[in-house]
């Protein structure tokens, strides 16, 4: 019998597009219904990221390993799923923010601004501004892409060591070496 091999960076690439498509799509929704300020509804994005790592580990699992996963297997196609979903979804992150609402980087400083000066209300005057300043720097279309770059490949990254546990699976038949 003919064993089928495919390797896991392409099959990586094509099971992020479900997830990628589903937080973008999801984003949008708040975006319209103006809620995409809101941090506990954006955050709920990274369960289709969750989904998406599952089911395309098991798939890999079930179509090409003989259902069988090592744990390192399975932490690398879910971290690779989450990785190549987190990059659409920054590229789509960019576009939005440079071409389709520049504003709402505004937006997302004037929330933070309040926010900074009601968990902080005894900050002066001139340190609230040097804060600002220095917030400021972070919110460029370019800036907020690396930064959701680098925060979603760690967030992949914890997911994916915690998610290989469940979605492994030893074959039992196979000698370990003690």
């Amino acid at each position: 019998m003919e064993e089928k091999t495919k390797s896991l960076a392409s099959h990586a690439m094509v099971y992020c597009l479900i997830p990628a498509a589903a937080m973008i799509i999801y984003g949008t929704i708040l975006y319209l219904f103006n809620m995409n300020l809101n941090k506990v509804l954006s955050s709920l994005s990274y369960i289709f990221l969750i989904a998406g790592m599952i089911y395309g580990t098991l798939q890999y699992r079930k179509e090409f390993s003989n259902g069988f996963m090592t744990y390192s297997k399975a932490f690398t196609s879910s971290f690779l799923i989450s990785l190549f979903c987190i990059i659409i979804v920054s590229i789509f992150n960019f576009i939005f923010y440079t071409f389709i609402d520049p504003g709402i980087i505004q937006q997302m400083s004037d929330m933070a601004r309040e926010e900074m000066m009601t968990k902080a209300p005894d900050l002066t005057d001139q340190q609230l501004e040097s804060a600002l300043a220095m917030q400021a720097k972070f919110m460029s279309p370019v800036a907020l892409t690396i930064m959701s770059l680098i925060m979603g490949t760690i967030a992949g990254a914890i997911l994916s060591l915690i998610m290989a546990i469940f979605l492994r699976k030893e074959d039992k038949s196979i000698p370990t070496v003690a």
